[in-house]
């Protein structure tokens, strides 16, 4: 399998998984988070162990990734779909930055399953998720193009003006004025100076916020104790 060929099925792969969540969980209409008994089956690469992704990620085996990467942007689909008062659960997070977590995580958990890992990395999200439908802002320099929420540019320019670099309104538009901000920002923290809001910027500006003590909600909404989970049955 040549390269492109590889990227292409990894392009389907996670647009079929997604598709396939939205059409099953709309179909169900409530979704529940276990059965009785607090358990639940993982289905696909949810179920195999985090060293699976990590010598994956190490020997960029495209064929492993490209399932991995398909499981997890269903998963973060099928969370937005069903979980109440979330738009997106990744507010701005590029995938780079999603899937540099998950292996710096599974590296220090190998036996743990990936859905474990993924469950995780929602729960870190959660706190700083999108609540609401939000336009996006289209930022260019150079050659270089961002897409980024226009709540999330709000959250830029307030964070920027507590640090005393920005003193415009925090009106989501991306002005001369944001843009020196950013640069300045940048200069302090030793990152290229670019004036665009990438990942590491964004990373630096806006860090996690610290989520609850209690486990994440499920999709369905519902709190509860931690599930036991179990893989599907092949068949």
């Amino acid at each position: 399998m040549s390269k492109k060929e590889a990227v292409m099925k990894g392009i389907k792969a996670s647009i079929y998984s997604t598709a396939i969540a939205i059409a099953l969980f709309a179909a169900a209409g409530q979704a529940h988070a276990a059965d009785p008994e607090g358990k639940f089956a993982i289905k696909g690469a949810g179920a195999m162990p985090c060293s699976a992704y990590v010598e994956a990620r190490s020997r960029r085996l495209i064929d492993r990734l490209v399932t991995f990467e398909g499981w997890l942007h269903g998963y973060l689909t099928a969370y937005n779909r069903l979980e109440p008062q979330t738009f997106d659960i990744v507010a701005w997070q590029g995938n780079g930055l999603l899937t540099a977590a998950l292996e710096a995580y599974c590296k220090q958990h190998t036996d743990q399953r990936f859905e474990i890992a993924v469950s995780g990395l929602i729960n870190t999200l959660r706190p700083d998720r999108l609540t609401a439908q939000s336009e996006m802002v289209r930022i260019s320099s150079g050659d270089t193009t961002l897409n980024i929420y226009h709540a999330v540019v709000v959250r830029i320019q307030e964070a920027l003006a507590k640090r005393k670099l920005y003193s415009g309104k925090a009106d989501g538009r991306y002005s001369d004025d944001m843009r020196r901000s950013v640069e300045a920002f940048q200069k302090g923290e030793k990152l290229p100076v670019t004036g665009l809001p990438d990942s590491r910027t964004l990373l630096a500006l806006l860090p996690p916020s610290t989520p609850p003590a209690s486990d994440a909600p499920s999709p369905s909404g519902s709190k509860k104790p931690p599930a036991k989970s179990q893989s599907a049955p092949s068949r």
